[in-house]
C-alpha cells in the first residue's frame, strides 16, 4: 500500500455489514479495538462498533491493547450463560438417559469419554 491508500474490504463495506448484523434481532454485539489506528481506519472501527450495538476502544500502545482485550474477554465471559435442563450422562450408551429434542447441560470431566 502506498500513498496513504487503505485496503478496500469489498462489498458490502464492513460498517454496512455490521449494521445489517446489528439489526437482525439476534442480539449480536461487536466491540472493536483499534491498535495504533487513526483517520479512516479508526472511523471504520468506530462505525462497525456503533452499527452493531458495541463500543470502540482505543489502544495506543501494547499495554493498552492488553488491557482492552482483557476487558473485552471479561465482558463477554460475564454475559455468557448456559441454558438447559441439567442431566447426568453415562459411560455407555445403554446407561445414558433417553432425551427428547431440547437443550441440556451436563459435564464431562478430564479424561472422561461419553
Amino acid at each position: 500500500m502506498t500513498g496513504g491508500a487503505f485496503l478496500d474490504c469489498g462489498k458490502p463495506q464492513p460498517c454496512e455489514a455490521a449494521e445489517r448484523l446489528g439489526k437482525d434481532g439476534t442480539g449480536l454485539r461487536i466491540d472493536t479495538v483499534g491498535f495504533q489506528v487513526r483517520g479512516a481506519a479508526r472511523e471504520q472501527l468506530e462505525c462497525i462498533a456503533r452499527a452493531a450495538n458495541g463500543r470502540y476502544y482505543d489502544a495506543p500502545d501494547a499495554a493498552a491493547l492488553a488491557r482492552q482485550l482483557q476487558r473485552a474477554a471479561q465482558l463477554y465471559a460475564d454475559d455468557y450463560r448456559l441454558k438447559g435442563a441439567r442431566i447426568a450422562g453415562a459411560a455407555t450408551r445403554d446407561e445414558a438417559p433417553a432425551l427428547v429434542p431440547g437443550q441440556y447441560l451436563g459435564t464431562i470431566g478430564p479424561g472422561e469419554k461419553r
